[in-house]
């Protein structure tokens, strides 16, 4: 029996550690040929706990997540933007509506940068990952 959410960690072909986590099912279609660590979940909650634990652990601290999610799923309900303005980074995340808003009314010619998550557990993790992970940033919910 395949559980539905997986972790797994592995080497990029530059060398660097990356863990890719979500669905079972994309993430082994898209590791099918790379040796990767896999660890498995009944439920998001779990996964999340063990993305807080990796997070804090020192060996990890450089390393790059990166939700998987089915390419059938095609609408992302939950969206982090990022824009950088003079010397800080602006973070907006939400409903995807909301958020897009937000951001368009601000960037005016700004580069924003922006990532969909399937749901609100997955883009709240990362936002907390953001928290440990970048100095000087405002965190705008919308």
């Amino acid at each position: 029996m395949n559980l539905p959410f997986a972790i797994a960690i592995f080497i990029n072909l530059k060398g660097k550690t990356e863990l890719y986590y979500g669905e079972t099912e994309e993430i082994e279609n898209r590791l099918s040929n790379i040796h990767a660590d896999f660890n498995y979940f009944q439920n998001e909650e779990q996964l999340i706990a063990k993305l807080k634990i990796i997070s804090e652990t020192k060996e990890y601290k450089k390393i790059k997540f990166t939700p998987i999610t089915s390419k059938c799923y095609t609408i992302s309900l939950h969206w982090i933007f990022q824009m950088y303005v003079d010397d800080q980074t602006q973070i907006y995340y939400g409903e995807k509506e909301s958020a897009r808003q937000a951001v368009t009314n601000y960037c005016k010619g700004k580069h924003v940068y922006g990532k969909g998550y399937p749901s609100k557990f997955q883009m709240l993790w990362q936002l907390e990952y953001y928290k440990t992970a970048k100095s000087n940033t405002v965190y705008i919910p919308v």
